[in-house]
């Protein structure tokens, strides 16, 4: 009777042994199960603050930026989401030794060129292709929309102008767009994975900064239909990237970083519920100022960031 009642205690260990091992090897395919002719919206706010030296003067300059983009499920081309995408609202003030300036979508003034551009980029639509882990196949159409946004202000200071469609480039532009997007939803695996398994992929940022980012994501839990997911990851200036003309410079950044990203994640859609991101960057800027006859020269550089995205029922 004994040995009877030992086997059988034995026999329900190992079973509740295996039914532990088997739950924790149950596998969750993450991916975006979007509904064709629904919306999904994100909101997005960035502080950032830059410290550099030029020229033996530190400078300080803190960016915010802010916006609402809108996702419309046109349909699915085989593997492909297709979504009709437009910016319901965009806002950035910078704070600079120099003075401040603000745009704001919803404040077109005629002595604020870049809140008329701004106001003139809102509900303008393109079309974005995406696959299932949210990597962008495509982006069409959103070099048009700045274009025209800019051809539509008249201003006598080119030189603001200027300025002000390198720091638009970054929200509408073809490839600085894929980016961009790609760091705010660009996260799942391509086969199912277990809570505490990793994955890894690779971005690429086309913007003044071309900086490449490499990922290591994992899932740390699953509660209640939501998706916790962690991210480590690095990034580096890409050196073969072309310089960019800032007021009249060329320039090139040379800068490594590290960002940890935490995202809850609806596990039904995929779509994001918050997702909070910190960004540290460390570097030199290498300005050629030959028509200035010096040269060459690097200024020390370092960013801090923080970027909320919140998913917008």
């Amino acid at each position: 009777m004994i040995n009877l009642l030992y086997k059988t205690r034995l026999l329900l260990s190992v079973a509740i042994a295996l039914l532990i091992i088997s739950a924790k090897a149950d596998k969750v395919t993450l991916k975006y199960n979007l509904t064709v002719g629904n919306t999904y919206k994100i909101k997005t706010l960035t502080d950032q603050v830059i410290e550099q030296s030029i020229m033996g003067q530190q400078q300080t300059i803190k960016n915010r930026m802010e916006g609402i983009t809108a996702f419309k499920v046109q349909g699915v081309e085989g593997n492909t989401i297709v979504l009709d995408t437009w910016y319901e609202k965009l806002t950035m003030s910078v704070e600079t030794p120099m003075g401040n300036f603000v745009m704001d979508s919803d404040k077109p003034d005629d002595i604020n060129p870049g809140s008329k551009v701004l106001s003139k980029l809102m509900n303008k639509h393109f079309t974005i292709k995406m696959a299932p882990n949210g990597k962008i196949i495509d982006v069409i159409g959103s070099d048009t929309i700045m274009e025209d946004a800019f051809n539509e202000i008249s201003s006598t200071n080119n030189m603001q102008i200027s300025i002000i469609k390198e720091r638009v480039k970054q929200f509408v532009k073809k490839e600085s767009l894929k980016g961009s997007l790609e760091i705010a939803i660009r996260c799942f695996p391509d086969k199912p994975v277990s809570i505490g398994d990793t994955w890894t992929n690779q971005l690429e940022l086309v913007s003044i900064m071309p900086t490449q980012i490499n990922n290591t994501w994992k899932l740390t839990d699953i509660k209640e239909g939501v998706s916790f997911l962690e991210c480590k990851s690095t990034l580096k200036s890409k050196e073969d990237s072309p310089a960019q003309n800032m007021n009249g410079i060329q320039i090139k950044y040379n800068i490594t970083g590290e960002q940890q990203t935490v995202s809850k994640i609806d596990e039904k859609t995929g779509w994001v519920i918050e997702s909070t991101m910190n960004q540290e960057i460390s570097g030199e800027i290498i300005a050629d100022l030959s028509a200035q006859g010096g040269g060459n020269q690097k200024f020390p550089i370092t960013m801090k960031s923080k970027t909320i995205i919140t998913g917008i029922k």
